[in-house]
């Protein structure tokens, strides 16, 4: 489940933790922070707040999204989250993605994104697998390692258990 310790005013007294798996919108962070009394309501019932929202801290797939400075890409983070509810993408892979490419696209993601695997010779082995079939008694002969090393000085790229395609 991904958090985020929301507050506003400059003062994180004045926050919450959310739980962000169910906030599509800024709208539904105001509400949550009007609920725990941290803003006030218009006359209509409906939070009223018109300065800076800010982020102290996140967890798991949100902490990705968040900035310097208290920012937070709410956009992004509910792209990618909906992405990997609906494609059955473990979010940690988009994770290792952001880590590795420095923000969030969901076409650059779905471009590069291979797969997990354990370690780089255990996908240089089904790279190897897939490319070309060698016969059995051949395959002591082939040094996974060195392919592996091959692999991901120009080809792929390997991120906390994550491997994508360099585009």
């Amino acid at each position: 489940m991904s958090q985020a310790f929301w507050y506003v005013d400059g003062e994180p007294t004045k926050g919450k933790w959310i739980d962000m798996d169910l906030i599509d919108s800024t709208d539904e962070v105001l509400e949550e922070l009007a609920e725990a009394g941290f803003i006030p309501r218009d006359e209509d019932g409906g939070p009223e707040y018109g300065g800076d929202l800010l982020v102290a801290d996140a967890e798991d797939l949100a902490k990705a999204f968040l900035g310097r400075h208290g920012t937070f890409d709410l956009d992004d983070f509910v792209e990618a989250r909906d992405h990997c509810s609906r494609n059955h993408v473990d979010e940690d892979a988009v994770v290792a993605y952001i880590s590795m490419a420095g923000s969030w696209s969901k076409s650059d993601f779905e471009e590069s994104y291979v797969g997990a695997y354990d370690n780089e010779q255990s996908y240089a082995e089904e790279y190897c697998d897939e490319c070309m079939e060698v016969p059995e008694a051949l395959q002591g002969y082939i040094d996974y390692e060195k392919l592996a090393r091959d692999l991901f000085i120009n080809d792929v790229y390997y991120s906390d258990g994550y491997v994508f395609r360099r585009i």
